[in-house]
Parts: C-alpha cells; sequence; structure tokens
C-alpha cells in the first residue's frame, strides 16, 4: 500500500485491509510474521513506514510493506507460485492504477492480461473496486438474516496482527 500525505500514527487501520487481504488470498493464517518500522518522526510523531515478513500456515511466504508518505498512491500485489506470476494493480481513487490491472505470466511469458475497463467498461471505481457488492452483500445478508461471513472471530487474527503494528511489536508467533 502506498498513501500520499498519510501522515497520522493511526495508519495500521487501513494496513489491516492488506493484513486481512493476504489471509484471503492465501487461504491461510499468519504463522509467524517480523515486522520493521521506519519511523518518520520529522513528519508526525507516530508516522512510519512499515514492512511485514513471515509465514503463512499453508507455507506461502508474504511480504507486506505499508508506505504513508509515498509520491503515489496505490495499492498492488503480487503472487508467485510455480514458475506463475500474477500482478494485481487495484484501482483506488485518485490512484494512477484506474481502472486497474491483472497481468498473469507463466515462465517469463504474458500468458493473460486484463484491464479493469473491459471488466467494467463504464469506469464506476466503486463498482470496479468492490465497495458496491461488499456493501450490497452486507444489506442483502441483513434483509434475509443470513448470517454474515467473515464473523468477528474469522476476522480476529487480522485485528491482532494489527494491533502489533499500533504497539510497534517485532514479530508475532500464532
Amino acid at each position: 500500500f502506498a498513501r500520499v500525505n498519510r501522515n497520522d500514527s493511526k495508519f495500521y487501520t487501513t494496513a489491516i485491509h492488506g493484513i486481512d487481504a493476504v489471509r484471503f488470498l492465501t487461504g491461510s493464517d499468519y504463522k509467524k510474521l517480523s515486522f520493521n518500522y521506519q519511523e518518520m518522526q520529522n513528519i508526525n510523531l507516530g508516522s512510519a513506514n512499515i514492512c511485514l515478513q513471515g509465514e503463512m500456515v499453508s507455507g506461502a511466504l508474504v511480504q507486506l510493506n505499508f508506505m504513508p508518505m509515498c509520491g503515489i498512491l496505490l495499492e498492488r500485489t503480487t503472487i508467485n507460485v510455480e514458475n506463475h506470476t500474477f500482478m494485481l494493480n487495484i484501482p483506488m481513487w485518485g490512484g494512477n492504477d484506474a481502472p486497474g490491472d491483472l497481468y498473469h505470466y507463466e515462465n517469463d511469458k504474458l500468458i493473460e492480461h486484463i484491464n479493469g475497463s473491459e471488466l467494467y467498461p463504464d469506469n464506476d471505481l466503486p463498482t470496479m473496486s468492490g465497495f458496491y457488492d461488499q456493501m450490497n452483500y452486507f444489506i442483502e445478508s441483513v434483509k434475509s438474516k443470513k448470517s454474515l461471513t467473515p464473523t468477528v472471530t474469522d476476522s480476529l487474527q487480522s485485528m491482532i496482527v494489527a494491533e502489533h503494528i499500533e504497539k510497534r511489536k517485532d514479530s508475532y508467533l500464532l
């Protein structure tokens, strides 16, 4: 995650989305993490670049970088697995990656490229970014009295990892 002028000490409240996304994408909980912080006290007390490295219970290795004071607004994800690489440029309001892209490489050859405009020709960012579907799911679930997922229990580990950032802890073990 890269942001512009997010010089607040509570950036972990934004970082939790990336923390949770990794759990979703890997289908696994965090097994262990190490945290590194680059404090930016000359900007604002408590503001920091944050790097997490570790391993998921599934064995996947992960690295997350949260940079609240960059020169660009973006969210990007790269997944590498057995000669395949997937790169996702997530569309963000005011970001340079809108309307978003997904690239799939196999053995150093581009296999597929999907541009967000192909999926959403009207370039409606709330829909492209998933906010519309998320809100619609919530409203429909409440209307039909269907149980919501994920549950608070499902989200607990992401909250714990974010709390580690808030308290500037240097490691996490499941």
